[in-house]
């Protein structure tokens, strides 16, 4: 990295606050949204890139943990202000002294952030009932990546004048600009919640079921599928000792008022035992369903000693498919001769098939490959979408698509220094 280019970041975040990662690589940690204007408008006019995540091979690699306050807990308005580092779990720690919730759970890690969540959009474990991040996302300040400071949204309910440019950012992936504070809708806390765990012979008898609960009008607020090898390593990981025999699991949290939650346990099992499974467990009391919930947590750890490498796709499906996913991704395992198995929210027919490999060996990383295509092949036949490939956008939104969205692209980002390559692919 040129020595005038550390000098002007040091001058901006202070000394301390920049790292030079070998010759081509700088992390820089502002504490402001003051800061992080001179840092991207600096880096727009040397046309240096910036990343927000991963090990970029060059440019600014740009880090917002500073920035990790809950600047505002407004229980008047159901909204709350916070900075991006702040994490899920943090903020919803806060709320719970004031009985509310904020609902998007990735239930990814506990390390989530605010900031994650605006640039993935994630519909997470509560989809179905409470929706994805972006119903939750009232307001941004986001910075442009030529510096300028833009405010969109805000505490109002209804905010409907001119384009909608919170939504516009929101799972943008930060190649738009980078939100430095966010403004959340909150919910009241649910009086009660009840934790159910289920086991099936197969992967199509759970896929079965999830569509059966939905299709009955069951709307539970967490609908978790795990099948295959995923579940095969927690049933190992977990010392509670889970049922060898079960090639697949389901995993609901009912939630609300005491007597409406009772009534849907009732007829959640009624729906589930139509579908052979060889086991159930429920819980009711904090400490029983903190001990089943530790089984759907513990799926990366896992997996983490199961094999030298994972890649996780991302599709989603119609729920009344759901059956003929879980299906054709078994049949491409065995046709590829791969280990993919399966985690996903099924309440939103959103699949994760896990590809455990051996990143050493060349065969199966084109196996993968290979299978990789065929997949987003039947998820199309289904009427789905894979997600996180720009190479795959055109296939899915045509040509006009692809090409609007690197046109709002280059009209935002012209020198494309954000996160270059993500979302669209090219500039």
């Amino acid at each position: 990295m040129q020595t005038h280019v550390l000098t002007t970041l040091q001058q901006i975040v202070g000394a301390s606050y920049v790292l030079a990662e070998g010759t081509e690589t700088v992390t820089v940690s502002p504490a402001t949204a003051d800061e992080i204007s001179l840092v991207l408008a600096f880096a727009n006019r040397e046309k240096i890139p910036v990343f927000t995540d991963g090990s970029p091979a060059s440019g600014i690699l740009l880090s917002l943990a500073r920035m990790n306050s809950i600047v505002e807990v407004d229980t008047a308005n159901l909204v709350a202000v916070v900075e991006p580092s702040v994490t899920v779990a943090a903020l919803n720690a806060e709320l719970e002294k004031h009985g509310l919730m904020y609902p998007p759970d990735p239930g990814t890690s506990p390390e989530v952030t605010l900031g994650e969540t605006v640039a993935a959009n994630p519909e997470g474990l509560r989809g179905l009932k409470y929706g994805a991040a972006k119903h939750y996302i009232m307001g941004l300040e986001t910075i442009l990546a030529d510096g300028r400071i833009l405010k969109t949204g805000g505490k109002n309910v209804k905010d409907v004048a001119g384009y909608d440019m919170t939504k516009l950012f929101t799972g943008s992936q930060q190649t738009l600009g980078i939100a430095t504070k966010i403004i959340v809708k909150l919910m009241p806390a649910p009086e009660t919640k009840k934790v159910l765990l289920a086991f099936f012979p197969s992967a199509e008898d759970a896929g079965k079921a999830a569509a059966a609960l939905i299709a009955g009008k069951t709307i539970p607020a967490v609908l978790e599928i795990m099948a295959g090898a995923v579940l095969k390593a927690v049933q190992t990981y977990i010392p509670d000792g889970l049922p060898a025999e079960a090639a697949a699991s389901l995993f609901l949290e009912l939630d609300g008022i005491n007597a409406a939650v009772e009534k849907e346990l009732l007829k959640t099992l009624s729906t589930i035992e139509a579908y052979r499974p060889v086991a159930i467990r429920t819980a009711g009391d904090a400490a029983g369903r903190e001990a089943l919930w530790e089984v759907r947590r513990s799926v990366f750890a896992a997996l983490a000693g199961n094999c030298s490498a994972h890649l996780i796709e991302d599709l989603t499906v119609p729920r009344t498919r759901l059956a003929e996913a879980l299906k054709a991704i078994g049949t491409l395992a065995g046709q590829f001769d791969l280990n993919i198995s399966i985690l996903g929210h099924a309440a939103t027919g959103n699949l994760l098939p896990v590809f455990a490999y051996d990143a050493t060996n060349p065969s199966q990383t084109d196996r993968i490959q290979a299978a990789r295509d065929a997949l987003f092949a039947s998820v199309r036949a289904l009427g789905g979408t894979m997600n996180g490939a720009p190479e795959r956008l055109e296939s899915q939104y045509g040509a006009a698509g692809l090409a609007a969205m690197r046109a709002i692209k280059r009209a935002l980002d012209p020198n494309c220094i954000l996160n270059p390559g993500k979302v669209t692919g090219a500039c």
